[in-house]
């Protein structure tokens, strides 16, 4: 990861730095990926430094549109089509479910626990730094600019929530798809009528 940061103009010194402080399950590919397919769509000068641009996508996890598709998630969804061993393919299912599963946690905690008050507040926080970060900054279109502010806000408030491991995520959902245990016969020899005695097991 380290190379593709370094490919993309980043010093390496400050990309050490970034990919240390990132969260473990920060999608950064995608994030790259995304930033590259924005900065080829964009207009002459909108991006005067565009290591400047990656390094704000990865400080502030601001996450993939559902509709962009990238190598990773094609690997993935690639990979549950095509595998023949049931195992694998259940694993790749579960790394798109738990990706689901911390975004709804997310939406979860700003209505139950932080509320939309104080989430719009936070909102027009981010948007403040993210203009005061450059002047090309107002160039963006509202709809990418809303884009940004709220994927740095959800960023924000994703270090309050607290999210199950992968691990007990996937124990969980197996343990959710096993069938309810059926009690079972055991005939006891000190029984001298016969009788059957029943143990769950």
């Amino acid at each position: 990861m380290l190379g593709e940061l370094t490919s993309r103009g980043i010093h390496e010194g400050q990309a050490r730095r970034l990919l240390a402080s990132l969260d473990s399950y920060q999608p950064v590919m995608d994030q790259l990926e995304w930033g590259d397919h924005l900065v080829r769509q964009a207009q002459p000068g909108d991006y005067e430094n565009p290591p400047g641009f990656y390094v704000y996508l990865l400080k502030n996890n601001i996450p993939v549109p559902d509709d962009f598709e990238t190598s990773r998630k094609r690997g993935l969804r690639e990979e549950a089509r095509q595998t023949r061993e049931r195992s694998d393919q259940e694993r790749a299912e579960l790394r798109l479910a738990y990706e689901k599963y911390r975004s709804e946690e997310i939406d979860r905690y700003i209505e139950r626990e932080f509320g939309p008050e104080s989430f719009e507040s936070l909102m027009a926080e981010k948007e403040q730094d993210f203009l005061s970060r450059s002047p090309n900054n107002a160039k963006f279109s509202p709809e990418l600019r809303r884009l940004m502010v709220t994927g740095a806000a959800r960023a924000k408030i994703q270090e309050r929530a607290a999210f199950t491991t992968f691990e007990a995520f996937c124990e969980e959902r197996q343990s959710a798809s096993l069938p309810d245990k059926e009690p079972f016969s055991v005939s006891t020899g000190n029984d001298r009528q016969g009788s059957d005695q029943q143990f769950v097991v």
